[in-house]
């Protein structure tokens, strides 16, 4: 029987990962106050045919309220703070949140 070994994968710094993701416009500026101000870098990726989306703007039949879903990206560096200023359960990294990532 052999040994299995564990291995620990590090991240490079300069990935992307997704943090956060809301349909919610006011929920979307006011985390992106959070992160302004603690200085952390971010991007945001705006989908208007987000699957959920369209699925709430059917549902609930209120398409004023559902126009975007808004999904925040930090780099990997500053996943754990980005976690922290929002108050989300990061799980480690590959845990509660789904993490994305991609390089620009």
């Amino acid at each position: 029987m052999g040994i299995i070994k564990k291995v620990k994968r590090k991240l490079n710094k300069h990935c992307w990962c997704s943090l956060y993701g809301t349909k919610s416009e006011e929920m979307y500026k006011k985390n992106r106050q959070l992160l302004d101000e603690a200085g952390i870098d971010y991007r945001v990726w705006m989908d208007e045919n987000e699957p959920g989306l369209v699925f709430c703007r059917n549902y609930f039949e209120d398409p004023v309220k559902y126009r975007r879903h808004y999904n925040f990206y930090v780099r990997s560096a500053d996943y754990k703070e980005g976690c922290r200023i929002l108050n989300l359960d990061d799980g480690g990294l590959f845990g509660g949140i789904s993490a994305i990532f991609f390089l620009l």
